[in-house]
């Protein structure tokens, strides 16, 4: 398969998703870099990007927080992995790393973008709400 984006393809996407990943839903405006195509596993740094493609496991599965928790620790037990690294917003980290313990894991490593926006005031509102059900969410 070919890994070329014409410039009339890019522009398509540009303006159907309005420069936003539609994976992480970051903006150009928000990051402060043009947006890439390809921006999990960069064709531009060899699908590397400082990190071995093999250790890089994009969780299509997990449509939810809790979902994503638990699919996460199901594969750990069978990779025999020790740790995870959660990677989102600064506001959802608590909650995403509440969800994986209540799952069994233990060693949660986590980044997040150093930008903010005004819908963070909203986006952190929800995550107490969110926060608070998980805490008294059963397995």
């Amino acid at each position: 398969m070919s890994t070329y984006i014409s410039e009339s393809l890019r522009n398509q996407i540009v303006s159907i998703d309005l420069s936003r990943c539609c994976y992480c839903l970051t903006t150009e405006a928000n990051s402060g870099i043009p947006m890439t195509y390809d921006h999990i596993r960069p064709v531009s740094k060899n699908g590397e990007n400082g990190i071995p493609s093999a250790r890089i496991y994009v969780d299509s599965n997990g449509n939810t927080t809790y979902l994503t928790a638990k699919n996460t620790a199901r594969i750990m037990k069978e990779r025999n992995w020790q740790s995870v690294m959660v990677i989102s917003q600064y506001f959802h980290i608590p909650r995403s790393k509440l969800a994986l313990n209540k799952f069994g894991v233990s060693q949660v490593y986590s980044a997040h973008a150093n930008f903010y926006e005004l819908r963070d005031i909203y986006s952190t509102a929800r995550e107490v709400v969110g926060y608070a059900s998980y805490l008294f969410r059963q397995r």
